[in-house]
């Protein structure tokens, strides 16, 4: 019976039948008898060839059975040694043969990604796997999408359509690609809204050039084209509100600048000739029979200590309340663009009059608008208010929703992700409002009381319904601040005292100082830049 189970064993060796022999030679009195040890010697040196051959043919894991095999019925045998020594040798080489193909595999991605579609391809070079593929495929998608989109905009071009174009543009988001025929198109469309601004402010309708300059910002907003367009438009906007506020100096002096940059716009001498004409009859005024009686008050329009070239003095008046016995001075009611709400009982908001605004690590190299106790490497994020919508801008890549972007626009109840340990939310509580709210989770601003940013755009409300942008539960009336000229007024159902004084409405908020409205105090209080 014994010499039947060695029968066995040579058998299943000489018939290269080694994992069965493997197993009968586990039998301890096989392993124990002279012929059974010969026998595992046999065995080891089989399988031990085996492995070699496993692994000249690049299946390391069977080489590694084999040669784990062979060492425990043979021991330490020099040609199992030697196995081994390849097999290891093998593996370190496949692990930095993966390494290889991550890293080319990595930076394909990062180019096609980025818009360089030939260069992404380029790197994959001869690389044949399923993951190769993929991105081939992904490139050859993309390249498809971005010529279907050059098509339209070229039709809707024919069509003489250009906010079509415009469109389709935007949405392909053809202005950061690298692709030849769509920077041809984007700078196509460039070209053609860049004329119709200009020939628009030329003939005066700053209207239409502002139409005109929304659809530039889509297309190509960063360009410096668009930012010397988007420049002159503002001066036009500055100088109608100097005007509309009597700041006839002013008006007069932002319309001078606009004859250099719209030599052939002949409006723009013609309204400066009335803002002269307006000077001129104010002067008069001042020095006929109504000046006798101005004594020694200032002329509107003329500049003064107290009234200079850019102050935002009304061209007429407003009568000073009664009950303020001691008018406020300017410096008191000058606006920072960066300010605390203080309510007391309720918390601290820091309010942002400037648009866009930048948040950033407060130890980066970059100083943003808005500093956050957060890591060095967070990206440095720009969200900017265009008429009713709020955009979010990154350098690098960050988390709204539920995937990383670098451009996108944001919604009521977007969830945005700087870092792991930098988390906020974007809201927009009134519908009537463009004022939204940044409510931090995870970050943090050096002010620790502070948990919320107000990116103010005209009004503010603060009550306890859920459409206010601040929430509290202290009274249940609801007070609106306002700006007006750049300074900030507020109105509420109940009395508003300021600085111990009845207020009529008309009189702006000062800085530290205690403002009741009803069951409410509220401080004005300036934030370090």
């Amino acid at each position: 019976m014994f010499d039947l189970r060695i029968r066995k064993v040579q058998c299943a060796l000489w018939d290269g039948q080694l994992d069965e022999a493997y197993r009968l030679i586990q039998d301890d009195k096989v392993r124990n008898h002279r012929k059974g040890q010969r026998l595992m010697l046999d065995l080891a040196q089989a399988l031990a060839q085996r492995g070699r051959d496993h692994l000249a043919n690049g299946r390391t894991p069977q080489a590694l059975d084999d040669c784990n095999k062979a060492e425990k019925i043979g021991g330490n045998l020099p040609e199992i040694a030697s196995l081994r020594n390849e097999i290891c040798k093998t593996v370190e080489q496949n692990q930095i043969d993966h390494q290889k193909h991550a890293q080319v595999f990595e930076q394909a991605r990062q180019q096609i990604d980025k818009g360089w579609l030939s260069a992404g391809v380029e790197i994959l070079g001869d690389e044949d796997n399923d993951q190769a593929a993929i991105l081939r495929d992904q490139a050859a998608g993309e390249r498809m999408r971005i010529e279907s989109a050059v098509q339209k905009v070229d039709q809707a071009l024919k069509r003489n359509d250009l906010h079509a174009a415009v469109l389709v543009l935007a949405d392909a988001k053809l202005g950061r690609s690298r692709n030849e025929q769509a920077l041809e198109a984007v700078s196509k469309v460039r070209e053609l809204l860049s004329g119709q601004i200009r020939q628009q402010l030329t003939a005066g309708r700053i209207d239409l050039a502002g139409t005109y300059e929304q659809d530039l910002h889509q297309v190509d907003g960063e360009s410096a084209q668009a930012k010397e367009l988007k420049d002159i438009l503002d001066q036009c906007r500055r100088a109608a509100s100097a005007v509309a506020t009597g700041q006839v100096i002013k008006a007069r002096q932002i319309l001078g600048r606009l004859q250099l940059i719209l030599p052939g716009a002949k409006w723009v001498q013609e309204a400066s000739n009335q803002i002269q004409q307006c000077s001129e009859a104010i002067q008069a005024l001042a020095t006929g029979p109504l000046g006798l009686s101005m004594g020694d008050q200032a002329v509107v329009g003329q500049p003064t200590a107290a009234n200079s070239v850019e102050a935002d003095e009304p061209m007429v008046e407003e009568p000073t309340p009664t009950t303020d016995k001691s008018p406020t001075k300017k410096a008191d009611i000058a606006l920072p663009d960066k300010f605390v709400l203080q309510i007391d009982g309720v918390g601290g908001y820091l309010v942002m009059r400037n648009n866009p605004v930048t948040l950033g690590a407060i130890s980066s190299s970059f100083r943003p608008d808005i500093a956050l106790l957060c890591e060095a490497q967070v990206p440095t994020v720009k969200i900017s208010r265009q008429e009713h919508d709020y955009f979010l801008r990154s350098d690098k890549p960050v988390q709204v929703g539920d995937k990383p972007v670098t451009e996108t626009p944001l919604t009521d109840g977007e969830r945005i992700a700087m870092s792991m340990r930098c988390r906020m939310k974007f809201s927009m509580p009134n519908a009537a409002s463009n004022t939204a709210v940044l409510t931090l989770s995870s970050a943090r601003l050096p002010r620790p009381d502070i948990s919320q940013i107000i990116l103010m755009d005209r009004d503010l409300l603060v009550g306890p319904a859920s459409s206010c942008h601040i929430r509290q539960t202290a009274s249940n009336q609801t007070v609106t601040f306002f700006l007006r000229n750049g300074l900030l007024f507020c109105k509420s159902d109940e009395p508003i005292e300021i600085g111990g004084r009845i207020s009529d409405g008309r009189s702006p908020l000062p800085m530290e100082t205690a403002i009741r409205a009803g069951a409410m105090t509220i401080v004005l209080a300036r934030y370090p830049q």
